[in-house]
């Protein structure tokens, strides 16, 4: 187990193995203009179906309003990359078979109908109900508390998108403040480069800033919009190499030079004040703040050109809500390509 030295704030931590890394993304389907809900979306007649399909890339499943997708960690972004936008298509595919007027949306807050919530009730379970917001307890490092309304009063939902980082430590207070602290002002804190008014309603009640879980492999970061990675698959490839940067830095910080974190972050104070500058400002966030912190962290990682490039697509796109099929690889459509998707019964590692 992880140690704290309480006179000098170090952590040390034994090794587990080696660093992975995944994600778990968000989206709706939606039809005009209205979230159907994922199960619905995605062909469930009844709450005793099953709810997984798997491909050979990768997993999809509602969660709730939202259609979720999952593949296995990787020791590197590239092979993510692959995965997902080998998944993506199959999931747009899917849904347009149920309904050939759905499609998918990254707008990181939509509309449901009340008839829908009172429909899929908790016999459908925690994966497709919309009477169940989350099956699962969050945690924040700046200890910031957010009351949550009752998901039978509410008639929208939001969406975002999770990295996962399995790592080589065994996790003490320390380790898990510095991780997620720097997860905040090197991916976070481009959460406010969504400036549309869905995504700061989203803010209001998820994707705090400090947001994350802990996973018996290591740390779950959940503040991001689905809007701010997925749009692209470039996109999604450069904000998985700049997750991939920071835990090998922090990793690598907590057993040799700790001193090193703060000499990149700043101090706790530091962070904080960032922090509510930016993802948690109670009005209008501080987007230049917000970019130049972004570029100068990436630069102290050998990473600016990574950071230009994400800023670059985020502020030039046309509509960042709206993927682009056009920039995914490798597929085709599925009768054309062979793939078939398969059903099948839902297994613990779901919803997590």
């Amino acid at each position: 187990m992880a140690t704290i030295d309480t006179q000098r704030g170090t952590s040390r931590a034994a090794s587990r193995g080696a660093m992975t890394f995944g994600y778990d993304s968000e989206l709706f389907a939606i039809r005009d203009g209205i979230v159907i809900p994922a199960a619905l979306a995605l062909g469930k007649q009844h709450s005793t179906d099953p709810t997984v399909w798997r491909s050979d890339t990768g997993t999809y499943y509602p969660d709730g309003a939202a259609i979720e997708t999952q593949s296995p960690p990787a020791e590197h972004e590239d092979v993510l990359t692959e995965n997902l936008f080998r998944t993506l298509p199959q999931i747009a595919e899917h849904v347009a078979y149920v309904d050939p007027k759905t499609r998918l949306t990254l707008a990181p807050r939509g509309t449901v109908r009340m008839g829908d919530v009172q429909q899929l009730d908790e016999t459908w379970g925690n994966d497709a109900s919309l009477q169940i917001l989350g099956c699962r307890e969050d945690f924040n490092v700046w200890d910031i508390v957010t009351e949550r309304p009752h998901p039978t009063t509410i008639d929208w939902r939001t969406i975002g998108h999770h990295f996962h980082a399995g790592l080589p430590l065994y996790l003490d207070e320390i380790a898990v403040y510095n991780y997620v602290s720097a997860y905040d002002l090197v991916l976070g804190i481009t959460s406010v480069f969504d400036t549309s008014q869905l995504a700061r309603l989203r803010r209001m009640l998820y994707g705090k800033a400090g947001t994350y879980r802990l996973p018996e492999y290591g740390i779950e970061y959940r503040t991001m919009p689905s809007s701010v990675v997925l749009y692209s698959q470039e996109l999604f490839q450069l904000q998985a190499r700049m997750f991939r940067l920071i835990n090998e830095f922090i990793t690598d910080a907590l057993q040799n030079d700790i001193e090193s974190i703060a000499a990149l972050l700043g101090s706790y104070d530091d962070r904080r004040v960032l922090v509510y500058r930016t993802i948690e400002a109670e009005g209008e966030p501080d987007v230049p703040l917000a970019r130049a912190v972004h570029l100068e962290l990436a630069e102290r990682l050998g990473a600016l050109a990574t950071a230009q490039r994400i800023q670059d697509i985020l502020f030039t796109a046309e509509n960042i809500h709206e993927p682009t099929y056009s920039e995914f690889t490798g597929v085709q459509s599925l009768a054309e390509d062979g793939i078939v998707y398969t059903l099948t019964e839902e297994t613990d590692e779901q919803n997590q």
